[in-house]
């Protein structure tokens, strides 16, 4: 888990147009014919930025799935083996079923996170090029700080939190059917 700070420089150093490693690797491989300028265009700034959000937040999720996955009993995959189930059946059947609450817990989080992240996303781009990384994070402090409309910023944030509250119901109700599927 690297700090933001840290994720942001060195993501905005591999970006660079001209001395950026991204760049380098995508012409010597023959994928582009020039360099690309990842931060400073509309249409590369965004992916760009989900690609470091996801870059960032990967270490958890796998140490999140794998501890899920070695809690799962080997009898059910024994039992699986002997009654001749296929591989796709043995997933789908057995391991879906058992990582499945796990899953929905951790897609909670990285929404909640993900609808929360400021730091990051200004760092990389401070919400542009022309407002391509304008999240809602970064809506509430320029109205807030830019524009000095704390009442729309404090709206605003309100409107997110409900927005959030919604989505964790629903995250929770899903993870309440999927508890009592394995039981």
């Amino acid at each position: 888990m690297v700090p933001a700070i840290v994720a942001a420089l060195i993501f905005r150093f591999m970006f660079n147009d001209t001395v950026g490693v991204v760049n380098y690797l995508l012409l010597s491989s023959h994928l582009l014919h020039e360099p690309l300028t990842w931060l400073s265009a509309p249409d590369t700034a965004l992916p760009a930025a989900i690609a470091v959000n996801c870059w960032k937040y990967t270490p958890f999720m796998v140490i999140v799935f794998l501890a899920r996955l070695q809690t799962v009993p080997r009898e059910l995959y024994d039992a699986a083996r002997i009654d001749g189930a296929s591989s796709v059946k043995t997933f789908r059947y057995i391991t879906l079923p058992w990582t499945l609450p796990v899953i929905l817990i951790a897609m909670l989080l990285r929404t909640i996170w993900t609808a929360n992240d400021f730091d990051l996303l200004y760092l990389l781009a401070f919400g542009g090029p022309l407002g391509a990384t304008t999240t809602v994070p970064v809506e509430i402090r320029a109205l807030a700080f830019d524009h000095q409309d704390v009442g729309l910023a404090s709206a605003l944030a309100v409107c997110a939190a409900i927005g959030l509250c919604l989505a964790a119901w629903i995250y929770l109700r899903a993870y309440r059917r999927s508890e009592t599927q394995l039981q």
